[in-house]
């Protein structure tokens, strides 16, 4: 038996990016150490690029061929987003989140 159930979009990936969001800021919030924190900013990275990993497959599911122009826009947006992600420093991911 699954531990939850089947979905056709990525809302699992959601609710994991959202658990490590929540991590990482809690972890700033108590001052942690530097190691723990940039351990969680690592996770988050990852979960977030899970996600539009998640985001660019259902994509290909959901729309139909008739959608052309709205796909394309949508692939481009998680394309440079995924570039974005990659390419953030560690501090940069905590920056973002200290706020």
């Amino acid at each position: 038996m699954p531990s939850h159930i089947p979905r056709s979009d990525a809302s699992r990936k959601k609710e994991i990016l959202e658990k490590r969001e929540r991590e990482l800021s809690h972890a700033i919030k108590n001052e942690c150490s530097m190691t723990k924190v940039e351990a969680l900013a690592e996770k988050v990275r990852e979960a977030k690029l899970n996600l539009i990993k998640a985001e660019e497959t259902h994509l290909g599911v959901v729309l139909k061929e008739d959608d052309n122009e709205k796909m394309e826009a949508r692939r481009s947006n998680l394309y440079e987003e995924r570039i974005k992600w990659t390419e953030f420093t560690v501090e940069k991911i905590i920056q973002g989140y200290n706020a």
